[in-house]
């Protein structure tokens, strides 16, 4: 089976620890609070009260689909491996179409992102594209031999 080539290889890898980074922060990192920010709360009296906000992480603030926003990063990820390592191992020449849709289906959800309110995915589809690009350039799925090498050819009759 053959590898991917170095380049391609650390694209991806980049594209993954910022993905897996991005997931994990959902869950350690604080909502920023605004200076003042204070929540009305209802007494028994019928009277309203100021009570301070309580800083929460991103989960807690936006559960699940934030979650699941974060993660659809580390997933694409993960599906344009494996597409360009099924590529590789068949031998073809380019990333292929999978890799590919997916790669700029990944930078499009990353643009829309960020031009409404989160960009976490435009960093990720720029380098699964970069990875796709540099698939068949690196060498990976199409070793050539170097000009003026024997190149060893058998007929089976």
């Amino acid at each position: 089976m053959k590898r991917l080539g170095p380049i391609t290889t650390i694209f991806l890898l980049v594209a993954a620890l910022l993905s897996l980074g991005l997931t994990v922060s959902a869950f350690l990192v604080h909502v920023p609070v605004r200076a003042g920010s204070q929540n009305l709360v209802r007494t028994a009296s019928g009277a309203y009260k100021e009570a301070p906000v309580v800083p929460q992480t991103y989960f807690q603030r936006y559960g699940v689909a934030e979650v699941l926003l974060v993660g659809l990063g580390l997933v694409l990820t993960i599906a344009v491996l494996i597409a360009l390592r099924q590529r590789s191992a068949q031998g073809g020449a380019s990333a292929g179409g999978v890799a590919w849709g997916l790669s700029i289906g990944c930078l499009l959800l990353g643009i829309v992102g960020s031009v409404t309110v989160a960009p976490y995915m435009l960093i990720v589809g720029v380098l699964l594209v970069l990875a796709c690009s540099t698939f068949s350039r690196n060498g990976a799925a199409t070793r050539r031999a170097k000009p003026g090498a024997r190149v060893m050819t058998s007929t089976i009759r």
